[in-house]
C-alpha cells in the first residue's frame, strides 16, 4: 500500500517539510493552500514592497 502525505499550506514551513519529506522517501507529496502563488513569491513581493520597488 503506498502512503500519501498531504501538507496543508504552501508558506515556509509546509514546503520545508515537503524538501525534507522527499529526502526521506518517495511517497506522492500533496500541498494544498488557498493561495494562488508560491511561498517564494510573497517573500520576493514584501522586499519589493520594502525597498519601494
Amino acid at each position: 500500500m503506498t502512503k500519501q502525505i498531504v501538507i496543508i499550506g504552501n508558506g515556509i514551513a509546509g514546503i520545508s517539510a515537503a524538501r525534507h519529506i522527499r529526502k526521506l522517501s518517495n511517497h506522492p507529496i500533496t500541498v494544498i493552500s488557498a493561495e494562488a502563488k508560491f511561498f517564494f513569491f510573497r517573500a520576493l513581493h514584501s522586499c519589493m514592497f520594502l525597498w519601494g520597488i
